[in-house]
């Protein structure tokens, strides 16, 4: 964790990164394996997420809300999806979106 501590500015900003990663790891963690099918690629869309988030730590107010929650969500989706399109050429690519619907279940089957 001390790697992303180094993007965080401000010790309440820390303390809120501290939070956000204990709170939401596995989370993140689940759906990117969800996307991936892959533990490690899995791994690194998390840590690659986390990174995004410490740069922004700023702009989060509550790291329990539903929003929070939200937001880590996506940047672990969106870090996975990252991680295909580094590995597949575009036109190779399929349709690897999670409707609204299932990430919700997903969510609330860890919760």
């Amino acid at each position: 964790m001390l790697i992303y501590l180094y993007f965080v500015d401000t010790p309440v900003d820390k303390e809120k990164f501290e939070k956000i990663y204990l709170l939401y790891r596995a989370k993140m963690f689940y759906v990117a394996n969800k996307v991936l099918h892959d533990t490690y690629g899995a791994e690194d869309a998390v840590q690659n997420a986390f990174i995004s988030i410490a740069r922004n730590i700023s702009k989060i107010d509550d790291a329990d809300s539903r929003r929070t929650q939200a937001y880590v969500t996506v940047a672990a989706r969106n870090s996975a999806y990252d991680i295909i399109k580094r590995k597949i050429p575009t036109e190779e690519l399929k349709d690897y979106n999670l409707t609204n619907a299932e990430l919700d279940r997903a969510l609330d089957d860890i919760c």
